[in-house]
């Protein structure tokens, strides 16, 4: 019996990483599609950065976002591209992903996830890529986290 125990949390440990990860690139993979832009050539933040942009249809973000990832894309064509319909669908992904991709957008940045909203987490990975100082610890002091900026940025 003892035996079985122990197989049986050997093949979990083992497998259990497999799997958040595959629902990890499902989601952004979904997040992806519904945006109509190529998932491998996005981050995680930076789809739900595109996303945020395109739901306030900010154009200028927009435009910056898919020129940074190489996208043949106009902003006006990812704009008008999202529907009601796949809006709630992202909102169902964000959901069934919330955590996993919490997880992945505070290790991408260095810094612990529950000490963040998931918006804190997009924008200081944002302010990291921009490598932006005062962002960054903008953030970090709106969290309530008491760490200097400069730590993230090396």
């Amino acid at each position: 019996m003892l035996r079985k125990i122990v197989l049986a949390t050997a093949i979990t440990a083992t497998a259990l990483p497999t799997m958040v990860a595959a629902q990890e690139m499902s989601g952004k993979a979904q997040i992806a599609e519904i945006l109509g832009v190529d998932g491998a050539n996005f981050t995680l933040s930076e789809l739900v950065e595109l996303d945020q942009a395109v739901s306030m249809n900010d154009s200028e973000t927009v435009t910056r976002i898919l020129e940074e990832n190489n996208s043949d894309l106009a902003a006006e064509q990812v704009i008008q591209g999202v529907t009601p319909e796949s809006r709630q669908q992202i909102a169902v992904v964000y959901g069934q992903d919330y955590n996993v991709g919490k997880a992945q957008l505070a290790q991408e940045a260095g810094v612990e996830p529950q000490n963040f909203t998931l918006a804190q987490l997009v924008e200081l990975n944002s302010a990291i890529d921009d490598n932006d100082e005062d962002a960054v610890q903008k953030v970090l002091d709106e969290a309530g986290v008491e760490q200097e900026a400069v730590t993230l940025l090396q």
